[in-house]
């Protein structure tokens, strides 16, 4: 008897590294990621960021709370974001149903 065991969800956030001046908005596009298996179960995101410093509390405030979409692009307006380093990760993941 074989097994049948699936792949995880691949995420991919367009774009890479980049450098933004407050006069910038940020768009973060993670709407490439794909199943391998091709289901038909939809994605869910869960977006996160960290600071320069590497601390796990939120990296700047986020009072309109862009960063609790479950969407696969996240636009924050020019000036929200505060000068700095800024590392924003997505997770990808489907219900196994």
């Amino acid at each position: 008897m074989r097994q049948v065991v699936s792949q995880p969800v691949l995420a991919v956030i367009a774009g890479g590294d980049r450098t933004l001046s407050l006069s910038t908005p940020l768009l973060l596009d993670a709407s490439a990621s794909y199943d391998p298996d091709n289901s038909d179960e939809p994605f869910t995101y869960t977006w996160t960021c960290t600071s320069g410093t590497g601390t796990p509390e939120p990296c700047f405030p986020d009072a309109v709370g862009i960063m609790f979409q479950d969407s696969p692009r996240l636009l924050f307006p020019k000036g929200y974001i505060p000068v700095g380093i800024r590392k924003f990760e997505v997770g990808v993941s489907k219900d196994p149903g």
